[in-house]
């Protein structure tokens, strides 16, 4: 799809778009969330591909939805490590997985997004999430996705990180 969409612009001026449409016709099937036997579904490795690749060419309603779906995420863990620290009982309705809102094919894709398309809360928030992660998986996708990030100041900042 990648590949498609840059040969696509080097070979015909203005393709890119007719891609794009197609891409997006198709993703608005496969939506953000899968069926609960996602694993075992070839949707799984299309709704990545595809979300990122109309994400690296702008297109906004998906580097939105990741902007959204990101801030929930580290609102929810915010939530449970405030409760965790004030020794409050939580049940397992609430704390949940903090995660849920996206789905775990889609987090190096939304990570990544979040750090190019975002700003410096968005740089800051994936750093202290890679420092604080347990997870090696979820450590690995913060990771790779800083470099993502297009603002000197915060490339910089990752090259001395």
């Amino acid at each position: 799809v990648r590949d498609s969409l840059a040969v696509a612009e080097s070979v015909v001026p203005g393709a890119t778009e007719n891609l794009l449409n197609l891409i997006v016709s198709k993703l608005s099937n496969l939506g953000w969330e899968g069926p609960k036997d996602e694993d075992a579904d070839i949707e799984s490795l299309l709704r990545p591909l595809a979300l990122s690749s109309i994400a690296k060419y702008g297109y906004q309603p998906v580097i939105d939805e990741a902007l959204n779906r990101f801030r929930t995420f580290m609102n929810l863990r915010k939530l449970v490590l405030f409760n965790l620290l004030n020794y409050v009982n939580i049940n397992d309705k609430q704390s949940g997985d903090n995660k849920s809102n996206i789905p775990s094919s889609l987090r190096s894709v939304v990570y990544a997004v979040v750090v190019k398309n975002g700003g410096k809360d968005e740089f800051y928030a994936i750093k202290k999430y890679y420092l604080t992660v347990q997870d090696s998986t979820e450590r690995q996708w913060a990771l790779i996705s800083l470099g993502a990030v297009k603002d000197p100041e915060l490339i910089q900042d990752c090259l001395e990180f």
